[in-house]
């Protein structure tokens, strides 16, 4: 295990702990940059659907757009769950 260490906070120029992520901070992270990564998969799909004509177009984004809204619904759900 890290030990936590004081670092400065650059606002106040307070000492504040820091260590690893907390789990739910982590998943959150991961969660994130995986909806980025699945924008960013939409993005080549509608590049590659506009250079292709238009072919199989729909299924493709369709697929990307549900996997998208999963992530969010996973990013909402930690974020509220830590609220709690």
């Amino acid at each position: 295990m890290s030990e936590m260490h004081p670092a400065p906070n650059h606002s106040t120029g307070a000492a504040e702990s820091f260590g690893p992520p907390s789990l739910p901070d982590a998943y959150a992270c991961g969660a994130i940059n995986a909806r980025h990564a699945a924008r960013e998969a939409m993005a080549l799909a509608a590049h590659r659907v506009r250079m292709s004509g238009g072919k199989g177009s729909l299924a493709a984004r369709r697929a990307l757009a549900l996997a998208d809204v999963a992530v969010h619904e996973a990013i909402t759900r930690l974020i509220e769950g830590g609220e709690r």
